[in-house]
């Protein structure tokens, strides 16, 4: 099962995460290995214990949570990091994705979407709510000058979406191209960048509109 942790300050958020998570078909099992207040608190945790995902407020009461998470960015790469917070803006929001994590969720879509972006996470995609994968979309549309072509995916990557259009697994997908997952991840987050988009369908969607991709 997959292992989650949990950095909240917040009773009445880290409550409402925990009750969509026990709520949560059994089809979609997580192990909450650890809840903390804050980053110290979290960082020391971390430093002993690898995690597969990390749910990381922003304003933590001894530091902002961008320091967790680039101290699980540097110590496990393979962990996958999701923000969960009430700050929209552009500054909290690219710090976030800067610094590695790959997630990021509105508290007040947590009744809604708090699970589905959980699966989301593990299965390689970037969930956000609707608002933020607008402000992203917007900052990473395209100029004149730097259209998006076939050009500006790299064979790999091509070969890998190529892979995830014809239904394989991100497991399958390294056995057969003979990398680590956490490498298919990389390219994956590459792809999501390039395409300006944030799921695996909206890519083999865009890559087959550009005709990247058959």
């Amino acid at each position: 099962m997959p292992t989650l942790a949990i950095l909240e300050d917040s009773p009445e958020a880290l409550f409402d995460m925990l009750s969509a998570i026990a709520s949560a078909p059994q089809a979609n099992p997580w192990v909450v290995a650890h809840t903390a207040s804050s980053c110290t608190q979290m960082n020391e945790w971390l430093d002993a214990n690898p995690v597969d995902l990390l749910v990381c407020d922003l304003n933590l009461p001894d530091s902002s949570g961008v320091t967790t998470i680039r101290h699980c960015h540097a110590i496990s790469p393979s962990t996958e990091i999701m923000v969960c917070t009430i700050f929209e803006d552009d500054e909290h929001l690219f710090e976030s994705l800067r610094s590695g994590a790959n997630g990021y969720l509105l508290k007040a879509d947590i009744s809604t979407k708090f699970v589905s972006a959980l699966a989301q996470m593990m299965d390689g995609d970037a969930p956000m709510s609707p608002r933020i994968a607008r402000r992203v979309l917007h900052q990473l549309s395209p100029t004149p000058d730097f259209p998006v072509t076939s050009s500006i995916l790299t064979k790999k990557e091509l070969d890998i979406l190529s892979l995830i259009a014809r239904g394989f697994k991100f497991l399958e997908i390294s056995q057969l191209q003979g990398i680590s997952i956490h490498t298919v991840h990389s390219h994956i987050k590459n792809i999501y960048k390039k395409l300006q988009v944030t799921s695996k369908n909206e890519a083999v969607y865009e890559a087959r509109a550009l005709k990247l991709i058959v």
